[in-house]
């Protein structure tokens, strides 16, 4: 019976290669946050990724997008690409390991935001493309569900004692 079962979960165990958004449900009183875009190789020898995460434009703005230690932790070097455009709602970047492969868990991207709104943004993996040494596709799954919670109800301003009384009476 244990046999049986270990055979039924090996197959299974070899296709979690993902991309995913950490942390997966962001909450954010502070206008200015960040979400991470990580991979998990799973021992894939990984040459590149390209990736599209689209979210609430009315929402949040992307203000930059910056290479994760996936890139800069590896040895050699790298190439990241950012193509994102102002308002378009999408994070779009791109890159590869120009000495090598990696075949660990870490943070591709640190995505930098400004909540232009309150509300709830979902980020939905559009494009996933992660690709070995000798151009191959090695179909990764992404995650599901992310999503970003902007609340602004606890005031960030910096204000006097008395104002505050005199507001929350």
């Amino acid at each position: 019976m244990v046999s049986l079962f270990l055979v039924l979960l090996l197959p299974n165990s070899g296709f979690s290669q993902t991309l995913w958004i950490n942390p997966n449900v962001s909450m954010s009183t502070d206008f200015q946050f960040t979400i991470q875009v990580m991979a998990e190789c799973l021992g894939n020898q990984v040459k590149g990724v390209e990736t599209i995460v689209v979210f609430d434009p009315y929402l949040v703005r992307l203000d930059s997008i910056t290479p994760g230690p996936w890139f800069t932790g590896a040895p050699g070097n790298y190439f990241f690409w950012d193509y994102t455009s102002d308002g378009t709602g999408s994070i779009h970047f791109t890159g590869s390991l120009l000495d090598g492969t990696s075949e660990g868990e870490a943070s591709l991207a640190t995505c930098h935001f400004t909540a232009i709104g309150d509300g709830q943004t979902p980020l939905v993996f559009q494009e996933v493309d992660v690709r070995d040494f000798d151009n191959i596709d090695l179909g990764f799954g992404h995650s599901a569900g992310d999503t970003g919670i902007l609340d602004s109800a606890v005031s960030t301003d910096k204000q006097l004692f008395g104002a505050l009384k005199a507001i929350y009476r």
